[in-house]
């Protein structure tokens, strides 16, 4: 519904698995921004912040993180130096591909250009959907991402977060986040959402 308002202007998300990337069409109506320029491409960017089942990594003299389209990637491990398996950044406080400064690593470039580009993209968005992420503490990292995209261009003006029985002092937590923006909850869940996805869509257009 969204995509076919022409709301959907792109998607986030920190899972790992490839739900988005099973939609029929996929390729033709979305693209991982890692890949091309965002001004020149006229599909919805994708951005899979902690990785993907179907992005592929080996060690460091391989220098670089591949795709195989909609397919997980086998793992395999010889040794040090020869393995596959798909590049994930691990649900640790301690993110290093993003929290430290590892120019020489590939992993470290390719992840903390994906944030870079994400947060440049967030810094032109109005209203922002939340679904399922609650913005756990081993993912702070997230938190600052919408904050300070936020704060450079005076804030977010809609805020839609779709949650199951999430308890007040989190959905507190989240709408600090997000300063001033006006707020809306769903606490039914997805399919909830789903059902009344026509009265989002006013709140965030009004």
């Amino acid at each position: 519904k969204l995509y076919d308002e022409g709301l959907l202007h792109c998607i986030i998300s920190y899972n790992y698995d490839l739900s988005v990337e099973s939609i029929e069409e996929f390729d033709d109506k979305f693209y991982y921004p890692i890949d091309c320029e965002d001004f020149e491409d006229s599909r919805i960017p994708f951005y899979k912040l902690h990785g993907s089942l179907n992005w592929k990594e080996g060690p460091l003299n391989q220098n670089q993180i591949t795709r195989d389209d909609n397919n997980i990637v086998p793992m395999k491990y010889l040794s040090a130096a020869d393995y596959i398996q798909p590049s994930i950044i691990c649900p640790t406080l301690f993110k290093q591909e993003i929290n430290i400064d590892f120019q020489w690593d590939y992993r470290a470039r390719f992840y903390k250009t994906l944030w870079k580009k994400c947060w440049q993209y967030l810094q032109e968005a109005d209203s922002v959907i939340i679904v399922g992420f609650s913005f756990p503490a081993t993912d702070w990292h997230a938190q600052m991402l919408f904050e300070s995209a936020g704060s450079k261009r005076g804030g977010f003006k809609k805020v839609v977060y779709c949650h199951k029985d999430d308890k007040p002092e989190k959905i507190n937590e989240i709408k600090s986040i997000f300063g001033g923006a006006d707020f809306i909850e769903e606490s039914k869940g997805l399919e909830s959402l789903a059902d009344n996805i026509g009265n989002f869509l006013k709140f965030i257009e009004s």
